[in-house]
């Protein structure tokens, strides 16, 4: 442990909700274990560890190193899935994601490590995947998202965060922060949803449905022929399926 000086102004209260709101991201963390991604979850449950931490240094609670390490490794663990879910959204070849998140989390390290600015932060830690993305999905024609309603939840969630983010004074840093994390921690959980593929079962039991439908419209106009052909194809899927 390190005797850092305490940069906390506020109140114990605050302190502990700071450190406590993180546990808002376990609710993505643990949707996209259950869908089996393994890399995402993981750079995930760094950034709820390295923004624990970050803030319990910052009350004055406990720090394992000096305040700046802190600091500079809550901004990477924050952009790093940030790059790593927005590249995913408009590059599913998993060689290019790699290439373009390296790409986009590249040109962020520099800004964080340097300290130049950090309004500069999110416009390169977020601007720059969404160009990359955007631009990518556009030319092969991928569909980026897959369930309309949460893209929108996403964007809602994304601009409440921002509002408490920027537009609430210092003096209010404590709640206001904590409620950054609460709405961000959401967007991030509506975006996992809004990207995620419809499960090869699902598709394969709308398909059978179709299927059930198409059979007994041709059984009803006495279509022989593509009944028997409907109905080889009926027998093939109930075979793939067992």
């Amino acid at each position: 442990m390190f005797d850092t000086y305490s940069f906390w102004d506020g109140n114990e209260n605050d302190g502990w909700l700071l450190v406590f709101s993180n546990v808002t991201l376990v609710l993505v963390i643990v949707y996209l274990a259950f869908l089996r991604d393994v890399v995402t979850p993981l750079l995930l449950i760094n950034t709820l560890i390295a923004s624990s931490c970050y803030h319990a240094c910052r009350a004055g609670f406990f720090c394992e190193f000096m305040y700046d390490y802190h600091m500079t490794w809550d901004y990477l663990s924050v952009y790093i899935p940030i790059a790593w879910m927005i590249t995913y959204l408009g590059i599913h070849n998993p060689q290019l994601h790699i290439f373009a998140f390296f790409l986009s989390f590249l040109v962020t390290v520099p800004i964080v490590l340097s300290g130049v600015s950090r309004e500069l932060i999110p416009l390169f830690g977020i601007g720059v995947p969404i160009v990359i993305s955007f631009n990518h999905a556009m030319l092969r024609k991928h569909r980026m998202f897959y369930h309309l309603p949460f893209a929108i939840l996403t964007f809602i969630f994304a601009i409440i965060a921002g509002a408490f983010m920027f537009l609430f004074p210092h003096r209010d840093y404590g709640w206001a922060h904590a409620c950054w994390h609460f709405f961000s921690m959401l967007s991030a959980f509506s975006f996992a949803i809004a990207i995620t593929k419809e499960a090869k079962a699902e598709k394969e039991l709308k398909l059978r449905v179709l299927l059930s439908m198409l059979l007994r419209e041709l059984e009803r106009r006495g279509e022989r022929d593509a009944l028997i052909s409907a109905k080889a194809l009926a027998v093939e899927l109930r075979n793939k399926k067992q």
